[in-house]
């Protein structure tokens, strides 16, 4: 029931086309978690990459995150004291380093190879 009312909280405000991506983390969690289906069948319904399809989902759990233990308040319900305890995300995103502009990588490269011909020529 708190899931539910909390996955009904990310759908988006106002009239936006159901093409707009602001939909997708309401349509990943009402799909997967209320309708059961799997990530696989969602990810091809809304025609997404799986990277995409990741960052939605990590955008909708953030906010459910938030919203939950409002919700379980209005409910009068406790929210357990080890979700306190529970890990957080780090607050500097995970994933690939920014890429290195070509002009940059030449210029490591270059000195790269300066060094290993002077190591080579001693």
């Amino acid at each position: 029931m708190a899931l539910t009312a909390t996955i009904e909280q990310l759908h988006p405000l106002g009239t936006i086309a159901h093409d707009d991506p602001r939909w997708w983390p309401y349509l990943i969690h009402q799909r997967e978690h209320l309708d059961g289906h799997s990530r696989t069948v969602v990810r091809r319904e809304l025609a997404i990459s799986q990277s995409v399809y990741t960052r939605a989902k990590r955008r909708g759990l953030d906010s459910i995150m938030v919203l939950l233990p409002h919700i379980l308040t209005n409910m009068n319900c406790v929210w357990p004291e080890h979700f306190e305890d529970a890990p957080r995300r780090p607050s500097q995103p995970v994933g690939r380093r920014p890429r290195r502009g070509t002009r940059a990588w030449r210029e490591l490269r270059a000195t790269e190879l300066a060094r290993e011909r002077a190591v080579g020529g001693s």
